[in-house]
């Protein structure tokens, strides 16, 4: 999955994903594809020291290949390269866990519009449907 980042005036999702991942990795993504359409809705969610965090709306984009090396720790990102086998241990948000378990280890093809919904710090709800 791509580093979290914003969207500049004038960019494609495309686009967007190619700089930002460049801009925090190094690494130039070779033809992203477009997995999924995420809504988060985050009222009386708790991210850190803030409650009530503005919703989000985040295309998620796959890629299999890459140029360039993977550039050290910065300001904004410390990339690193985890192994699939780790990857499932690895502490995240139980929305995040949930998207990636459904996107790549459940094996789905296709492009899907994906509604998660916190309560506080609890996962309430999580619903995916095919779109393309």
């Amino acid at each position: 999955m791509p580093p979290g980042g914003k969207i500049k005036e004038g960019e494609s999702g495309i686009d967007c994903v190619i700089r930002e991942f460049r801009e925090e990795t190094g690494l130039v993504l070779k033809n992203p594809k477009l997995r999924a359409i995420v809504t988060f809705y985050n009222k009386d969610r708790v991210l850190g020291d803030k409650k009530d965090s503005e919703d989000w709306l985040v295309e998620v984009y796959e890629a299999n290949s890459y140029t360039g090396e993977l550039k050290g720790e910065s300001l904004k990102a410390r990339p690193m390269w985890i192994n699939d086998s780790d990857f499932k241990n690895r502490e995240m948000h139980e929305g995040d866990r949930r998207l990636i378990d459904f996107l790549y280890y459940e094996e789905k093809e296709g492009v899907f519009e994906v509604l998660v919904k916190y309560n506080g710090i609890r996962l309430e709800k999580f619903e995916q449907r095919r779109v393309a």
